[in-house]
């Protein structure tokens, strides 16, 4: 889930409770609120910390803070990011003001690998019987006047869709008959 969609942005999981960790955590979420951030404190120390990790990926935040007794003897966080597989560290102090700009960053990585899937799993069909064909394992693009209504309904007994209607400029389509309109189609689940 992209950053600006995720309903919580950021969470500051409690690692283990320690001294200080509890009301550390519950300090940044607050500066994290205060910048404009989406954040929710998971001090639930009685649950793994690996069991908790999994539920905030599953649930798509893009930004997870992790902090521990050792974390707030070093005076850092650790900094695990959606679009990056590796974690990194950051020193406690004057963090939050660093979140807002990490989730933009994030937002137009997260973007330019969605797009490079969608782009490397799309091809290009002549016909609707080739788009049938190479929907199975992807997208295919043929042009909306190969298609047609006629050329949907087809597509749909096969369970293929048509998921939507591009133009070959990006920009919007207002009318499906113009040319360089273009019908997206992948297997319907």
């Amino acid at each position: 889930m992209a950053p600006r969609l995720a309903p919580v942005q950021v969470v500051v999981l409690v690692a283990r409770a320690g001294e200080g960790v509890v009301e550390t955590a519950t300090s940044l979420v607050d500066e994290l609120e205060h910048a404009g951030v989406r954040a929710e404190l998971d001090d639930n120390v009685d649950v793994s910390v690996g069991r908790r990790i999994v539920d905030h990926e599953l649930r798509g935040v893009p930004l997870r803070l992790e902090l521990g007794p050792r974390d707030l003897a070093a005076n850092q966080v650790v900094i695990a990011r959606r679009a990056r597989p590796q974690k990194e560290t950051a020193a406690l102090r004057d963090f939050a003001r660093e979140i807002p700009k990490m989730l933009v960053e994030d937002q137009a990585e997260l973007l330019a690998q969605a797009t490079a899937l969608r782009d490397g799993r799309t091809r290009s069909a002549q016909s609707v019987d080739e788009a049938k064909e190479l929907a199975s394992d992807g997208f295919a693009r043929l042009p909306w006047r190969v298609c047609g209504t006629e050329g949907e309904d087809r597509l749909a007994r096969a369970g293929v869709s048509v998921r939507c209607l591009v133009r070959e400029d990006g920009e919007p389509v207002d009318d499906p008959d113009e040319d360089g309109v273009q019908a997206l189609v992948a297997r319907a689940y």
